[in-house]
């Protein structure tokens, strides 16, 4: 009998050993393969930061914080070829992160610093339940400091992103935590496709000026211009800013600052009637849109058989050909072509005060050029 109880407990013994070695290896085999399905450069990156994440000090974690952050995403922003954490590794990620931010609990400035980057990298990079679930939270329950953090992050429909956000941001703006000035900028970041009525009724329908010039650069489409075209004037966006005359101020609307001019040259090539004369009044507002950009499209437009398109693309075209990769030569060419043809005097008298000016800039660079060049003997 002695010997049979000594041969279970050996058995016991045999047993034990092997359930814990069991553990032990599939833990550390867990740990190893966490992020093997993911791209190689964002497993290595969080396979080298992760640890100090775990268990550094405060400053060590913090360091590995920011590296995380700003690894994601730069791989996130690099083309081509932009990389973002797949479903999985962005579950695994989001939990060990909400866990370790519920430890955070000090006041001092390292502290804080670790919270905001992981609210950084949940709202940006997450995108799974856990983090679009603690991120709803932050912005119902707050405190502050990690609300306004989780919005000012928002906008990637790779990280916390699309209806339940949108509807969270939406009661935010309804109860005055956002202001009215920036109810565009977060629920266009929200959701783009849920945000965009939103946009379009601030700007047929606000009488605040910064709210409608943010709700004008939330514009990602440019066939929703001429909702920014009809009321320019009535905001006087079209005169020199004296509201807000410092370029320091926080805030410094003008035209030009609420319309994407490469938006703008879009519209201008597609569009035609009164859509086309809108889009060329606001052009002429701002030299900022007269860009070497605009020359190519400007040259089409010129032969409209409309005379006011006609006339309202010269200025435009004179100040666009002033760049320096422009063919002032080919510009001159097509003005002297259609000059021959216009048959309104006053638009024929300003293509060739425009075409002698382009011819004027031509002979100014050929001095610059031979300026201080020696003739040959």
């Amino acid at each position: 009998m002695l010997k049979l109880s000594r041969l279970f407990r050996f058995v016991k013994i045999i047993l034990l050993y092997l359930i814990i070695e069991t553990i032990f290896i599939s833990h550390i085999e867990s740990q190893e393969s966490k992020f093997m399905d993911e791209n190689p450069k964002i497993q290595e990156l969080l396979e080298r930061e992760l640890p100090s994440i775990r268990t550094g000090n405060p400053e060590e974690r913090n360091n590995a914080l920011g590296k995380l952050k700003f690894g994601l995403m730069t791989l996130g922003n690099t083309w081509p070829g932009r990389i973002f954490p797949n479903q999985k590794t962005k579950e695994i990620m989001s939990k060990e992160l909400i866990d370790i931010i519920e430890t955070l609990k000090g006041k001092d400035e390292i502290t804080k610093m670790s919270r905001l980057y992981i609210i950084d990298i949940l709202t940006k990079h997450g995108g799974d339940l856990l983090s679009t679930k603690y991120i709803l939270n932050i912005f119902k329950e707050g405190p502050n400091e990690l609300r306004e953090r989780a919005l000012s992050r928002l906008g990637s429909p790779h990280g916390v992103y699309g209806d339940e956000v949108f509807n969270e941001v939406k009661k935010l703006c309804d109860k005055g935590i956002i202001p009215e000035e920036e109810h565009a900028i977060y629920l266009d970041r929200a959701s783009r496709e849920k945000g965009l009525p939103e946009v379009l009724n601030i700007l047929k329908t606000t009488k605040n000026r910064k709210a409608f010039v943010n709700a004008s650069k939330s514009l990602r489409d440019y066939k929703y211009l001429p909702y920014v075209f009809e009321r320019i004037k009535e905001f006087k966006l079209d005169e020199p800013n004296t509201e807000f005359p410092s370029v320091n101020s926080k805030f410094s609307p003008d035209v030009s600052s609420c319309i994407d001019r490469k938006k703008l040259n879009q519209f201008i090539e597609q569009s035609d009637g009164e859509d086309l004369i809108m889009a060329l009044e606001v052009i002429n507002m701002s030299s900022s849109f007269m860009t070497d950009e605009i020359v190519p499209i400007l040259l089409k437009k010129i032969e409209h058989a409309n005379p006011k398109v006609r006339e309202m693309c010269i200025n435009p075209l004179l100040i666009g050909s002033q760049h320096p990769n422009i063919d002032q030569q080919q510009i001159v060419n097509i003005l002297e072509k259609i000059t021959e043809k216009e048959n309104v005097l006053k638009i024929k008298e300003k293509m060739i005060e425009t075409t002698i000016k382009i011819k004027e800039f031509m002979l100014e660079n050929d001095k610059r050029k031979n300026k201080g060049k020696k003739e040959p003997k």
